[in-house]
């Protein structure tokens, strides 16, 4: 996404030998032990903060997943011509859509 220009470019920058988002990975490592920070200071269990940070991870790829199944359902349909395939680029993602949604509507339900 710092590629694209959706995320500061900085994010973006790769090693040339195997491109791993090096820089992306260890803001989101120190974003992680700010919120441990948080957990540790205000005295919460380790076991409550560990279950918060792994549903909030959760969610956040249910949710990204959606976002991607729906738009693989249009890059399919714009991209594919005459090896358009209605299962394998309609309903299959249609159906992980149906799927995510109903495990996250599960997972944010109190």
């Amino acid at each position: 996404m710092g590629h694209d220009g959706a995320l500061p470019g900085f994010l973006g920058k790769n090693p040339k030998k195997y491109k791993p988002p090096h820089i992306a990975n260890g803001v989101v490592l120190i974003f992680a032990f700010l919120i441990s920070l948080v957990f540790y200071f205000t005295k919460t269990d380790w076991e409550l903060g560990f279950a918060l940070t792994a549903d909030l991870s959760g969610i956040t790829i249910e949710i990204t997943y959606i976002y991607t199944s729906i738009a693989a359902i249009i890059y399919f349909r714009k991209r594919m011509g005459a090896e358009y395939d209605v299962f394998a680029h309609l309903i299959v993602p249609v159906i992980a859509v149906i799927c995510m949604d109903h495990s996250y509507h599960h997972r944010v339900a109190f």
